[in-house]
C-alpha cells in the first residue's frame, strides 16, 4: 500500500507529462492521487463496516426473536387462560414482524389447538358407562385466537403447508368464527365444525371427510375441489359459494340453503339434498345419480349436461330450470313441477313423472320412452321431434302441446286431453288413444297404423293426411269429412254411420288403388 502511494503517480500518469513539467507538476499529481486512494480505501472500509454492523443487526434480531418465540411458547403453556391467550397475540405479532418464521409459528399452533380444543366424540355403540360432561358450545377464547391467527389470509401466504399441514382432524370446533378464513388445503376429516361462521373462507382442495358442518354459515365460501364425502350440511347455508368440482358424495344437505351456488362438475352422488334450496344455482355437467332431491326447489337452475341418473325428485321445485342434454334415465320425478323448463334433448328414458308439471315446458327432441307421465300437466309443452315410445301418457294434459314429428309408438294415451294439439308427422303407431280428448288437434300426415282411438273426441280435428290403416275409430266422435281427407284402409274401423256413407265408400276404393299402382 505504501509503495502504490509513493510510486503509484509516477506509474499511471508519470507517461503524460514532460520532464520539463516533472517538477511543477509533480506535487499536484501526487497529491491528487494519494487523495483518491486514500477515498477508495475509506469507502471500501465504510462497505465493510456497515456489513458488519448489518450482520449484527441481523443476529440480534434473530435473537430478539428467538427469545419472543420461547417467552410465547411459555405462555401457552401456562394453566391460566388470558396467559395462553397473550401466548398466541405473541406469536401473531412474531409473524408479523418476522415473516419467515410463519411456518414455525403455525406448528406450534397447530399443536396447540389439537392439544386444547376437545376431541370429537363418536356415538357409544355399547351401555353408556355415566353421562359425560356435554362438549363446549364454541371455541375457548384461546383456541379461537389461534385458529384465527392461523387462518389469517396474510399470514398463510409465508407458509409453508407441506412443513406445517393446518391439521385440525376430529376437533370439536362448534361454533368457530372463521369469516373469511384461509383454509386452503385444511385438514378437517371428522372435525365438528357445526355452526361454524365460514361466510366468504377460502377452502380450496380442503379435505371436510364426514366432517360435521350442520348449521354452519358458508355463504360465499371458495370450497373448490374441497373434498365432501360423507360430510353433513344439513341446514348449512351456501348461498353463492363456489362448490366447481367439489366432492360431495353420500353428504348430506337436508335443508341446506345453495342459492346461487357454483356446482359446475360437482359429484353429488347418492347425496341427500331433502327440502334443500338451490333457487339459480348452476349445476352444469354436476352428477347427482341416486341423489335424493325430494321437495327441492331448484327454480332456474342450470342442469345443462348433468347426470341425474335414477335420482330422485318426487315434488321437487324446477320452474324455468334448464336440463338441456340432462340424463335423467330413471329419475323419479312423482309431482315434480317443471313449468317452463328447459329439457331439450334431455333423456328422461324410464323416468317417472306421474302427477309432473311441465306446462309451457321446452323438451324439444327429449327421450321420453318407457316414461310414466301418467296425470302429468304439459299444456302448451314443447315437444317436437320428442320420443316417447311406450311412454305412458293416462289422463296426462297436453293441450295446446306441440308434438311435431314426434314419436308415439305403443303410446299409452288413455283418456289424455290432447285438444288443440299438434301432432302433424307425429308417429302413433299401435298407440292406445281411448277416450282422449283431441278436439282442434292437428293430426295431419300422423301416422296411426292400428292406433286404439275407441271413444276419442275428434271434433274439429284435422286428420288431412294422417294414415289410418288398421286403426280403430268404431266408437269415435269423428266427421265423415274428416275422415275422406285421411289415409283410410280396408282395415280401418269407423263408426257404421260413417263406414256407411259413399263418399267414404269411394276414398276408401282410391287408397287402395292408390297403394296397389305403387
Amino acid at each position: 500500500m505504501a509503495v502504490l502511494l509513493w510510486r503509484g503517480p509516477w506509474w499511471f500518469d508519470g507517461k503524460y507529462l514532460d520532464k520539463a513539467d516533472y517538477k511543477s507538476a509533480a506535487g499536484a499529481l501526487i497529491s491528487s492521487f494519494r487523495a483518491a486512494v486514500t477515498q477508495v480505501l475509506l469507502g471500501l472500509g465504510a462497505l465493510v463496516a456497515l456489513w458488519f454492523t448489518w450482520r449484527n443487526y441481523r443476529l440480534t434480531r434473530r435473537g430478539q426473536v428467538t427469545d419472543r418465540f420461547i417467552k410465547a411458547l411459555e405462555r401457552l403453556g401456562s394453566s391460566e387462560m388470558y396467559v395462553r391467550y397473550g401466548g398466541v397475540l405473541a406469536l401473531e405479532q412474531i409473524v408479523q414482524d418476522a415473516p419467515d418464521q410463519a411456518t414455525h409459528a403455525t406448528q406450534v399452533l397447530v399443536a396447540f389447538v389439537r392439544d386444547r380444543a376437545p376431541t370429537c366424540r363418536r356415538p357409544e355403540k355399547g351401555p353408556s358407562l355415566g353421562r359425560r360432561p356435554p362438549l363446549p358450545d364454541e371455541p375457548e377464547a384461546d383456541v379461537q385466537a389461534a385458529l384465527t391467527t392461523l387462518t389469517r389470509p396474510g399470514a398463510r401466504q409465508h407458509v409453508d403447508h407441506n412443513a406445517a399441514p393446518l391439521d385440525l382432524t376430529n376437533r370439536h370446533l362448534t361454533g368457530a368464527r372463521l369469516n373469511g378464513a384461509d383454509l386452503t388445503d385444511a385438514m378437517l376429516d371428522d372435525a365438528d365444525l357445526s355452526g361454524a361462521m365460514l361466510n366468504r373462507g377460502n377452502l380450496t382442495g380442503a379435505a371436510l371427510i364426514k366432517a360435521d358442518l350442520s348449521g354452519a354459515m358458508l355463504n360465499g365460501a371458495d370450497l373448490t375441489s374441497a373434498v365432501l364425502y360423507k360430510a353433513d350440511l344439513t341446514g348449512a347455508r351456501l348461498n353463492d359459494a363456489n362448490l366447481t368440482g367439489a366432492h360431495l358424495n353420500d353428504a348430506n344437505l337436508t335443508d341446506a340453503a345453495l342459492i346461487k351456488a357454483e356446482l359446475t362438475g360437482a359429484y353429488l352422488i347418492d347425496a341427500n339434498l331433502t327440502n334443500a334450496v338451490l333457487n339459480d344455482a348452476n349445476l352444469t355437467d354436476a352428477i347427482l345419480d341416486r341423489a335424493n332431491l325430494t321437495r327441492a326447489r331448484l327454480n332456474g337452475v342450470d342442469l345443462t349436461d348433468a347426470a341425474l341418473t335414477v335420482a330422485d325428485l318426487t315434488d321437487a321445485m324446477l320452474n324455468g330450470a334448464d336440463l338441456t342434454s340432462a340424463v335423467l334415465y330413471k329419475a323419479d320425478l312423482t309431482g315434480a313441477r317443471l313449468d317452463d323448463a328447459d329439457l331439450t334433448d334431455a333423456a328422461l328414458i324410464e323416468a317417472d313423472l306421474t302427477g309432473a308439471r311441465l306446462n309451457d315446458a321446452n323438451l324439444t327432441g327429449a327421450h321420453l320412452n318407457d316414461a310414466n307421465l301418467t296425470d302429468a300437466a304439459l299444456i302448451k309443452a314443447e315437444l317436437t321431434g320428442a320420443y316417447l315410445i311406450d311412454a305412458n301418457l293416462t289422463n296426462a294434459v297436453l293441450n295446446d302441446a306441440n308434438l311435431t314429428d314426434a314419436i308415439l309408438d305403443r303410446a299409452n294415451l288413455t283418456r289424455a286431453r290432447l285438444n288443440g294439439v299438434d301432432l302433424t308427422d307425429a308417429v302413433l303407431t299401435v298407440a292406445d288413444l281411448t277416450d282422449a280428448m283431441l278436439n282442434r288437434a292437428n293430426l295431419t300426415g300422423a301416422m296411426l297404423n292400428r292406433a286404439n282411438l275407441t271413444g276419442a273426441m275428434l271434433v274439429g280435428a284435422d286428420l288431412t293426411g294422417a294414415v289410418l290403416d288398421g286403426a280403430d275409430l268404431s266408437r269415435t266422435h269423428v266427421a265423415v269429412e274428416q275422415v275422406v281427407a285421411a289415409r283410410l284402409g280396408a282395415t280401418t274401423r269407423l263408426p257404421p254411420a260413417v263406414a256407411a256413407d259413399p263418399r267414404v265408400v269411394e276414398r276408401i276404393k282410391q287408397v287402395e288403388a292408390e297403394r296397389k299402382r305403387s
